[in-house]
C-alpha cells in the first residue's frame, strides 16, 4: 500500500540537500520527518550548514530526527566544541515543534 503524498517521508530530500549534515544517510533506521515539520527542519539545517566550517562538518553528521511524544528529536554527534552552538540551535527548533503538528504543519491546540 502507498503511503499517501500529504504523509510521506520527507527526510530523503534534507539527506539530498545537505550531504555535509548527513553525509548520505541517517544512521537510525527508526527516523522519519513528517511534511509539517520539513520547512522548520530545513531551517535548522540551512543554519546547522551555514554555521560549519569544513573541517567541523568533518565532525558533525545528523543521527536521528522522528517525533517523540508530540515534538521533534533531532539527534546529532559533533565534537565537545562544537556542542553548545548546535545544542542552542537544535533546542530552539524542538520546542517549537511542540505546538506544530508534524503531519499538517497546523497550530497544535496545546503543546502536548
Amino acid at each position: 500500500m502507498r503511503t499517501p503524498p500529504e504523509f510521506e517521508d520527507r527526510l530523503p530530500a534534507l539527506i539530498d540537500a545537505y550531504p555535509r549534515l548527513f553525509k548520505g544517510s541517517v544512521r537510525d533506521p527508526y527516523s522519519y520527518l513528517g511534511p509539517g515539520w520539513f520547512s522548520i527542519v530545513n531551517q535548522l539545517c540551512q543554519v546547522i550548514n551555514a554555521s560549519l566550517s569544513d573541517a567541523e562538518s568533518d565532525q558533525f553528521y545528523v543521527t536521528q530526527i522522528k517525533e517523540k511524544t508530540g515534538f521533534l528529536r533531532f539527534r546529532f554527534a559533533c565534537s565537545e566544541a562544537m556542542r553548545p552552538q548546535i545544542r542552542a540551535l537544535v533546542r530552539a527548533t524542538e520546542d517549537a515543534t511542540m505546538t506544530i503538528c508534524s503531519d499538517s504543519g497546523k497550530s497544535k491546540e496545546k503543546p502536548i
